[in-house]
């Protein structure tokens, strides 16, 4: 299988795969992989009170849909898309219904703008389409990321938009923009949504032949479940990671006596 990543790369793709047991930085959720990593946005380093400095990232709706359709058209079965705030929705819903119809699980972060997705839509995680798993951020305190003091990238949420959280305040990645290229912290959705990619992508791995439903329903169905979660996405929870993997092993056909 093959992990398509339209996001800021290199720091998405460390969450998901940085080498693990080396004494080294971090280890990512599932370790080395074979990643397809397709640029869709312009990246400008701005300077940043709080964190230093942070990445701002601009983009047009015909890259999304251009890098969509080459993911698709290259074998990959679990895209992330750490992408927000496209506003062209209507011209990307036909590449979103292609990539439904090719069986892709899109996992797509929900936004940073602190703001009820069902009653103000962010688009692409917006969308209805039964392939996409819409990631909000949680904190440290196994509660949305409301932005800390500063309101610093405040979670989207969202009853029907949003369909669970993951860890998205203050995460490590390699970051190749620091002039020492060791690590930095990032907050946001952008940060969650490879979280769950990453499960995704290990499911797969357990069962090739599950479909982004079946997939989409191991993740869903084994969250944790919080009061901090209820009415703010559909499951009410975060992601558990061990939960849902064990739910693809159980789902795994049993080896009979000629393997």
């Amino acid at each position: 299988f093959v992990v398509g990543t339209l996001a800021i790369g290199l720091i998405v793709v460390g969450i998901m795969a940085a080498n693990r047991g080396n004494g080294i930085g971090i280890a990512g959720l599932i370790g080395p992989a074979d990643y397809l990593i397709v640029r869709v946005l312009q990246n400008t380093i701005i300077s940043n009170t709080m964190t230093g400095i942070i990445n701002t990232t601009t983009g047009t709706t015909s890259d999304l849909i251009k890098g969509l359709g080459y993911a698709r058209s290259n074998g990959a079965t679990v895209i992330n898309l750490s992408v927000q705030g496209y506003t062209d929705h209507a011209s990307l819903q036909p590449e979103i219904n292609r990539c439904e119809e090719a069986g892709i699980l899109l996992v797509v972060c929900a936004g940073n703008s602190g703001t009820n997705t069902d009653i103000a839509p962010n688009f692409p995680s917006s969308f209805t389409n039964a392939n996409i798993i819409s990631v909000g951020g949680h904190d440290w305190t196994d509660a949305r990321w409301n932005g800390g003091a500063d309101i610093y990238f405040p979670s989207n949420f969202g009853a029907t938009n949003v369909d669970v959280f993951a860890p998205g305040a203050y995460i490590p990645s390699p970051d190749l923009s620091r002039s020492d290229g060791d690590y930095a912290s990032w907050t946001g959705t952008s940060f969650a949504a490879p979280h769950v990619t990453a499960v995704a992508a290990m499911i797969k791995s357990l069962n090739p032949s599950w479909t982004a439903a079946q997939i989409k329903q191991a993740i869903l169905s084994s969250v944790t479940t919080n009061a901090n979660y209820a009415g703010r996405c559909v499951s009410g929870g975060r992601l558990n990671a061990l939960g849902a993997i064990g739910r693809a092993v159980a789902g795994r056909p049993a080896d009979d006596a000629d393997s």
